[in-house]
């Protein structure tokens, strides 16, 4: 008789209620996955982020619907898209890092503008991980961008509000410097730099008292 077997009906009911049970844990913990899973994407889409897979072509295989949401399009139109199509610049730049990421596997926050399917222009940051075979061929790239047009719309205004000033304090026939909390020069207009005798390039970093003569009143 074949011992992997059971020998009575009795022995048959307990592996059955086995099996059962193992089943009943398997589809628990196929749910808990299944409900974190849903709702890490609830969280990715709320927060402009998105997931996408594309095979060795730079053919766009899997989306997520964050990646739908950022930049308008269905699922069903960008299968099949290229990397290439959804870019609103930087085609070369694509071609010479994606050759480079199927041999190192890995990629992070690299820059790209894209073009939604409305035409508007927004810049993404990306990090990919690459997918291989057990001979460590390449198979596809998998990829989770983020929107940060706003960030890099702000930290533009923000340069270009700081350029405006240190225009207008530059012609100012007062000294003014900014420092840190050590004392150490962070900026210093050209009145500064004339009266320290320091070129303007050269005082960022340089302490207070550097700057100061005895017969300069800063």
């Amino acid at each position: 008789m074949n011992n992997t077997f059971p020998d009575n009906i009795a022995d048959c009911h307990q592996n059955i209620e086995i099996l059962q049970q193992d089943i009943r844990m398997l589809k628990e913990a196929y749910d808990e996955l299944l409900e974190y899973h849903d709702k890490k994407q609830f969280i990715m889409d709320d927060a402009k982020l998105g997931e996408f897979e594309m095979d060795t072509n730079s053919v766009i295989t899997k989306v997520s619907k964050g990646f739908e949401n950022l930049l308008g399009y269905s699922q069903k139109e960008m299968l099949g898209m290229t990397f290439y199509d959804l870019l609103a610049e930087g085609e070369e730049v694509h071609t010479k890092s994606y050759a480079m990421f199927k041999r190192t596997g890995v990629v992070k926050n690299l820059e790209w503008k894209m073009k939604k399917k409305t035409g508007e222009k927004i810049v993404l940051t990306l990090c990919g991980r690459a997918v291989y075979d057990d001979n460590n061929v390449f198979l596809a790239a998998r990829g989770l961008v983020a929107d940060i047009t706003e960030k890099i719309e702000t930290s533009n205004a923000l340069r270009m509000v700081e350029r405006e000033k240190a225009i207008i304090m530059d012609v100012m026939s007062d000294s003014i410097i900014y420092y840190d909390t050590e004392m150490r020069v962070i900026w210093g207009n050209k009145m500064a730099s004339l009266m320290s005798g320091i070129p303007a390039d050269e005082l960022p970093g340089k302490q207070c008292f550097e700057l100061c003569h005895k017969e300069n009143n800063f």
